[in-house]
């Protein structure tokens, strides 16, 4: 419960996703207007050593060093979707509103879910706690 004597929800939830044949936890992130792939240990081309390209910018204000553009296509449940990510030193993948609106997903908070817009296909994710997720907030 909170303070005030309301329920305690998780506003954090994850997308189970696979990429490049190896399962990854996608956070669902509506504030971030990009998505993202941690720079290791999914892509092993990128090392501390790489000079990043860009840089953007973390909820808390501080600088995300940005190795590479890429399109890839992730697979959720058994569906294909083809995005542009970013690879970036974050320990968590996000999928940003880039993502959603590009697929028409609407990102439920209260019951950890995507909703396509347009079919009411449902995502269910996992709930998690903001101490978990490292570098986004």
């Amino acid at each position: 419960m909170s303070e005030d004597g309301a329920p305690h929800l998780s506003l954090l939830f994850t997308v189970k996703a696979l990429v490049d044949n190896k399962n990854i936890d996608f956070l669902i992130d509506t504030g971030s207007v990009r998505s993202i792939l941690p720079a290791s240990p999914h892509n092993n081309d990128i090392n501390n050593n790489t000079t990043p390209i860009q840089y953007l910018q973390g909820a808390g204000g501080h600088s995300i060093p940005v190795y590479e553009k890429v399109t890839k296509t992730i697979i959720i449940n058994y569906c294909k979707y083809t995005n542009i990510f970013y690879i970036a030193a974050v320990s968590n993948a996000i999928s940003g509103s880039d993502f959603l609106a590009t697929h028409n997903f609407l990102a439920v908070c209260s019951d950890n879910s995507l909703i396509h817009s347009k079919d009411g296909y449902k995502i269910k994710g996992s709930s998690i706690q903001s101490n978990t997720v490292n570098n986004v907030h």
